[in-house]
């Protein structure tokens, strides 16, 4: 039985494709570094990033996945005694955790799963991204260790 090469070119061709697909992250990470207000490359956090108290809001949409980035329903955390210093960043990982940084001392890590979110400081069990853990200052990177 012979199989058209079309066919065999094609059935290569997908499993190529769905081989390098699997290896590039979900999202681009990218990072914020002023005031304003900022989405998520996933749709899926928004970003008040302030010079007033709170100086971070985050809101995770808990709408249904396919309208993601609607905001129709949120749940809000912001930690009560945050202030942005000179050298303040958010950061979006490509796996859509958030990590920021006060400008001074504190890390605040967000992470959502379906069921809700989970938030860390220094404490965070995971691997530390290196454009996050490059921008710190060292005696604040040095706190992970």
């Amino acid at each position: 039985m012979r199989i058209p090469k079309i066919v065999t070119a094609a059935t290569i061709l997908f499993i190529v494709g769905c081989e390098k697909s699997s290896e590039e992250p979900p999202y681009e990470a990218v990072i914020y570094d002023r005031f304003g207000s900022f989405v998520s490359p996933s749709g899926n956090w928004q970003i008040e990033l302030s010079e007033s108290a709170p100086g971070v809001e985050v809101m995770r949409d808990i709408s249904n996945p396919a309208r993601a980035g609607k905001f129709e329903g949120t749940c809000t955390l912001r930690p009560s005694d945050w202030r942005n210093n000179d050298g303040f960043f958010c950061f979006v990982s490509e796996n859509d955790r958030v990590w920021v940084f006060d400008g001074d001392e504190k890390v605040w890590i967000l992470e959502r799963f379906e069921e809700g979110s989970r938030s860390w400081a220094f404490n965070y069990p995971g691997e530390i991204p290196a454009k996050f853990r490059d921008k710190l200052p060292a005696e604040v990177a040095k706190k992970f260790q």
